[in-house]
């Protein structure tokens, strides 16, 4: 994964044709300003492996979703102001909602 350094970036482009000849190069620079304010970011990732009807019910939807949260986090936390993670199962999904009832 590449970023944009906090300076001025310089992008060199050029295409290749089947014989490997080269075209013309084409440059661009990209100044990069930071700024201090941090915003919000929200995913809401959802896994789900087991269904009422056994039939449906997967074996990596709840890790695939752990991992894209983790990547997120991992990746991107540090861009923005909060980051937060939380677990629910379907036990404490039922607990919330008959709580509120």
């Amino acid at each position: 994964m590449t970023f944009l350094l906090k300076r001025k970036n310089q992008f060199r482009a050029l295409a290749l044709g089947v014989d490997r000849t080269e075209s013309e190069a084409v440059e661009r620079a990209i100044e990069y300003a930071v700024s201090d304010q941090r915003v919000r970011l929200h995913v809401l990732v959802v896994g789900i492996n087991s269904y009422r009807n056994a039939v449906l019910n997967l074996s990596f939807a709840v890790p695939d979703a752990q991992g894209v949260a983790k990547f997120f986090r991992n990746n991107f936390g540090h861009l923005f102001k909060r980051s937060m993670s939380m677990k629910y199962t379907i036990s404490m999904r039922r607990r919330r909602i008959f709580a509120c009832v």
